[in-house]
């Protein structure tokens, strides 16, 4: 009848044996047989204890075991940085998209190069759920994180050109028969242009904009579905897409009564 809680942010030490099974310099046989028993007993009161759990259990390792609890959904979401929520739009419509995959029932993970333990924002998506990676000296190489913890059916969520064209080719390799999915955040060559038009470091622009007009119409084809972020760019993309390949998914914000509730 006792409820528990689990928080990643806690650490339990144990001691194996101290109190239990020390070693003796002069091991009692007699004791040793009765210890043998009592875990004998214990381990097949807990088998039957937890029975109706187990017989639904069927990975082999703690990775498969987190799958398993989400029903095989999993979803990988990508960016350059740790969307800082609380300080720009764009951050916190991705966090939002995040959580509601994560109310879905999905096992949901965010990912980006040069992520560490130290950033403060990775402790707040751990606390909704959300699994981050971040590197340190013995692991930094998200390709083995992923073929490790993942199945070929996951869904990979990328957020802006830069990210999409920094990970879709491996990504593409490693699952093939994956969903990809290329959120635009915005139409950043629309952008460009105007800002030419504004007569604002020409020649700087006039290079990205050609650089993102061909990720925006061409390199992007690799994606399955594209997200517009609004019914506007829904209906431009069109002239390079076929409907169907295209949604929208706008901004996502709720009015806050107190500035600390974000």
């Amino acid at each position: 009848g006792k409820e528990i809680y689990y928080t990643p942010f806690s650490k339990v030490l144990h001691f194996n044996g101290v109190s239990y099974n020390q070693k003796e310099e002069k091991p009692d046989e007699d004791k040793q047989k009765k210890k043998d028993a009592l875990f004998e007993k214990n381990a097949t009161l807990f088998k039957s204890k937890w029975r109706h759990i187990l017989d639904n259990i069927h990975s082999k390792t703690v990775e498969a075991r987190i799958l398993e609890k989400h029903d095989n959904k999993s979803i990988i979401f990508y960016n350059s940085s740790v969307p800082e929520y609380d300080k720009d739009s764009g951050a916190n419509r991705l966090k939002e998209i995040m959580v509601a995959f994560k109310n879905l029932g999905y096992q949901v993970t965010f990912l980006c190069n040069q992520n560490y333990i130290n950033n403060p924002y990775n402790e707040f998506y751990q606390r909704l759920g959300i699994q981050v990676f971040y590197e340190f000296d013995k692991f930094n190489d998200y390709e083995k994180f992923l073929k490790k913890n993942f199945p070929i059916d996951t869904i990979h969520w990328f957020y802006g050109p830069n990210t999409f064209i920094q990970y879709i080719d491996s990504i593409k390799k490693l699952q093939p028969n994956s969903k990809t999915i290329y959120d635009m955040v915005d139409i950043h060559h629309i952008r460009l242009d105007r800002a030419i038009e504004l007569g604002e470091s020409i020649k700087s622009n006039a290079r990205r904009y050609k650089k993102y007009y061909k990720i925006e119409t061409q390199d992007i084809k690799k994606a399955d579905k594209i997200i517009a972020i609004s019914d506007f760019e829904f209906i431009y993309m069109q002239k390079f897409f076929d409907k169907e390949k295209l949604v929208t998914v706008s901004n996502i914000h709720y009015q806050k009564i107190k500035i600390e509730e974000t």
